[in-house]
């Protein structure tokens, strides 16, 4: 196990220390703790995004499915008459500002990586509704 140093403010060491005594663990263990669940929800949000990414390439190539069928498949599940899932149907043309979009999105993840952690949708969404006007 490596051996890191670390500087705490005094407003994050007190509550640490008080949490450390309560649950009769150490600071070490409860900051360990800490940032092995920032990395796997960082881990997890980047996956997030990657789906997103393939989601949004898909619906780019018209691979899309009516939501009225896709609601009533999904209110057949556990039913007699269970329906077999809804096949591509739809094939939607984009306007050249639809694609630019979708391009915007894919260039916000830079954006997404250099923000705070609660700020990020909320400027990737800034950045392309302001893009567009």
């Amino acid at each position: 196990m490596g051996v890191t140093n670390l500087r705490i403010s005094q407003e994050v060491k007190v509550p640490l220390e008080n949490l450390a005594q309560r649950l009769d663990r150490s600071k070490n263990y409860l900051i360990n703790q800490t940032i092995k669940e920032f990395l796997a929800r960082q881990m997890m949000e980047d996956s997030r995004w990657e789906d997103t990414l393939a989601a949004l390439g898909s619906v780019k190539e018209g691979k899309l499915v009516d939501e009225a069928n896709v609601t009533e498949w999904l209110q057949s599940w556990g039913t007699d008459k269970e329906l077999s899932p809804p096949q591509k149907k739809m094939k939607i043309s984009y306007t050249p500002e639809a694609i630019a979009d979708l391009s915007r999105l894919r260039e916000c993840r830079q954006l997404y990586d250099s923000v705070s952690h609660k700020r990020r949708r909320v400027n990737c969404i800034k950045v392309v509704a302001w893009q567009r006007n």
